[in-house]
């Protein structure tokens, strides 16, 4: 009995340290985690470990999904799951709103203001 409590409790403390490393490896600042809307009528939601989906918001479809990793120069590396893709981004966010550079198009960008 003992040695099956030690065996649990010996996987219990591996799973939770392995999970805090796994967690600790991407997490973006809390400014940039939330639902976003564009003045194109595009939803981005911004998840705390950088996950992301853009979806059009009159048909629902999904135009790009993947992870961000912000970098410290005000910079965000996407990683597009939804295609084979990754390029890096500039970006600025206040409390309210989230300018981010186009891909391919450093002289244009969305702008988006926070839904939730």
């Amino acid at each position: 009995m003992k040695k099956t409590i030690l065996l649990l409790l010996t996987m219990l403390t591996f799973s939770v340290s392995h999970s805090q490393e796994i967690e600790d490896l991407n997490e973006v600042p809390q400014e940039l985690v939330g639902i976003w809307k564009s003045f194109e009528n595009e939803f981005l939601r911004i998840g705390l470990r950088g996950d992301f989906q853009r979806v059009d918001g009159a048909t629902k479809k999904l135009l790009s999904a993947g992870t961000i990793v912000v970098e410290e120069d005000r910079r965000i590396k996407v990683y597009r799951q939804d295609i084979d893709d990754e390029y890096t981004l500039g970006y600025f966010v206040n409390q309210q709103t989230f300018v981010v550079s186009k891909p391919g198009q450093p002289d244009r960008a969305w702008v988006f203001y926070k839904v939730n």
